[in-house]
């Protein structure tokens, strides 16, 4: 299967790393379409398609000034122009790396007008 991972490293001025972000294809792309009734060529045909936000951290001296809003508006410009249809993730915010994984801070991004039915 084919995909890209993408990794942004954002520096300042003195060119110190003050924001990272990491984006590749989710490991369950293919099993969990297939498992809801997709054909195995339409489960791989999303790992060009879908891309997750697997890491985002931003210095505490560099936060509160739309550094991570901008990693990710960069990521998402990037899959864009592959022709990506969704990244998405989910992430602790401020330090809160203890945080259990699940529903919290995160990001989902579609191309418009290409909305994918469940097959019948």
């Amino acid at each position: 299967m084919s995909s890209i991972s993408l990794t942004l490293i954002a520096a300042d001025q003195e060119d110190q790393v003050v924001g990272t972000l990491s984006v590749t294809a989710p490991g369950t792309i293919i099993e969990k379409p297939m498992n809801h009734g997709y054909e195995p060529v339409q489960a791989l045909t999303l790992g060009v398609a879908v891309a997750k936000v697997r890491g985002l951290a931003v210095a505490e001296t560099a936060r509160d000034q739309g550094l991570a809003a901008s990693l990710l508006k960069r990521a998402w410009q990037v899959y864009e122009q592959l022709d990506y249809i969704l990244l998405y993730g989910s992430y602790a915010r401020h330090g809160d790396h203890d945080a259990p994984p699940g529903p919290g801070p995160g990001v989902v991004r579609r191309r418009p007008g290409r909305r994918r039915d469940r097959p019948a």
